[in-house]
């Protein structure tokens, strides 16, 4: 759903429990509602993956995996776990920071392609030398991104947009209020089923395709 339906969706559901008269809240208002449920939907299910494309820097081993779009915050990306790297053609092997060879000259001389995952930040290692210039892609788990009009649409499966208006309901309704408790038992439902699909591979996003080169 673009966020103008799930806005009506919103407004519709208040009416039903707070009086045909209640205004719902701004639009305003309620695309914040949206931007937060949607954020911790994408971080405690999981279920959000795609891929991002690091611009390759030469003798760089370090990028950051957050890509922020200045004029359009609804497109930013930001993978809060790294699952596949693709560099030169080649998909990097994964290391830990215990299996790393002790001498850091050992590590540049590694004729294996891997990399670490330090927070937000990616070491890939060969590092890229001078002549390279296509880029690393990689394939992440990632974060719920930031709707700024009413065309924008929230990154998780449409499936769960209907859990966005229960979200929101339950944020606007006073906490005491009988119906409350209802609509937070209906989000963490489909969070749950949605961590459920998401530990299962069971995602309307396609897995990730070998670049060419």
């Amino acid at each position: 759903m673009e966020t103008g339906e799930i806005i009506d969706a919103i407004t519709l559901e208040l009416r039903k429990v707070r009086g045909v008269d209640y205004d719902g809240g701004s639009p305003i208002y309620l695309r914040r509602l949206i931007n937060e449920g949607n954020a911790e939907f994408a971080r405690d299910s999981r279920i959000v993956k795609g891929d991002i494309l690091l611009d390759v820097e030469a003798e760089q081993p370090l990028y950051d995996v957050y890509q922020e779009h200045p004029e359009n915050p609804a497109i930013s990306r930001r993978g809060i776990e790294v699952l596949e790297v693709w560099f030169q053609g080649r998909r990097l092997k994964l290391m830990s920071r215990a299996a790393l060879p002790e001498r850091w000259e050992d590590i540049i001389e590694t004729p294996t392609n891997y990399f670490m995952q330090e927070a937000d930040i990616i070491c890939v290692f060969p590092t890229p030398p001078d002549e390279v210039t296509n880029g690393i892609k990689l394939y992440c788990v990632l974060l719920g991104n930031t709707v700024v009009s009413n065309e924008d649409e929230p990154n998780i499966p449409p499936e769960y947009h209907q859990a966005l208006v229960w979200y929101a309901v339950w944020r606007e309704l006073p906490e005491q209020h009988p119906r409350a408790q209802w609509y937070l038992d209906r989000y963490l439902l489909n969070v749950e089923r949605a961590k459920a699909a998401a530990a299962r591979n069971m995602t309307p996003v396609p897995r990730h395709v070998r670049p060419h080169w």
